[in-house]
């Protein structure tokens, strides 16, 4: 498998934390958008966050599986899946994007976790998942981590995945559930230098760094700089 960490950084990136925030307008979990390029079908998912009281309980179920991945997490992603038929429509796509915010995050991890577990061999001679995560949450202990990417590393090289991490630089969220109950971090973060000045209280500037919309501003500014 062709698996790198991070690709460059464009505007396809906005966009996809755009699609993030367009979740949470209509009445489902997951908005799922298919077109044609080039003759090769893609798809769009994307998760959304946390929105109803329902899915604050998952977040809630902070417990691990045998799995060693937070219970609630797991739930939410394994509902989203059979709710919509998300294995199904990755594997029938020869291009696929994966997005998600905060708990929709977490769902995406699990979600590609739970694809690669189920899959040896792709329909295509080239499959491209491309893994856009915001405000991700830790999802599981290391040996889940070191599962998944024992997983990443030895598919088949028909299958190139590419996975950017955003972290804005003091989002609290990234570093929970905390290390002391077993998790720790999947994926290194790509760190957004956060443009809010007003907040001086440490704790505030936490909680106000995981707002999708600091996201959008971080995210944009970074692309400024790199287009200048």
């Amino acid at each position: 498998m062709h698996w790198i960490n991070v690709c460059k950084l464009t505007k396809y990136h906005l966009k996809s934390l755009n699609e993030s925030q367009k979740v949470y307008h209509i009445k489902d979990d997951v908005l799922i958008q298919e077109d044609v390029l080039h003759h090769r079908m893609h798809i769009n998912i994307t998760v959304e966050g946390s929105d109803t009281m329902k899915d604050w309980i998952y977040n809630s179920m902070i417990l691990k599986n045998k799995e060693g991945i937070h219970k609630g997490f797991y739930e939410y992603t394994n509902e989203c899946i059979k709710t919509y038929d998300l294995i199904s429509k990755i594997k029938t796509h020869k291009n696929v994007t994966l997005s998600g915010y905060s708990l929709g995050a977490a769902a995406v991890v699990i979600l590609l976790y739970v694809y690669l577990f189920h899959t040896t061999e792709t329909l295509f001679d080239e499959q491209i998942i491309k893994i856009n995560l915001f405000g991700c949450p830790r999802i599981g202990n290391k040996l889940f981590n070191e599962r998944l990417h024992e997983m990443l590393n030895t598919r088949t090289d028909k299958l190139k995945i590419y996975i950017m991490n955003f972290k804005n630089s003091d989002d609290i969220v990234c570093d929970i559930p905390p290390k002391f109950m077993g998790y720790s971090k999947t994926f290194n973060h790509i760190v957004l230098k956060s443009n809010d000045k007003t907040t001086c209280c440490k704790i505030t500037k936490q909680i106000n760094d995981h707002d999708l919309n600091n996201y959008h501003s971080n995210l944009s500014s970074l692309l400024e700089q790199n287009s200048g």
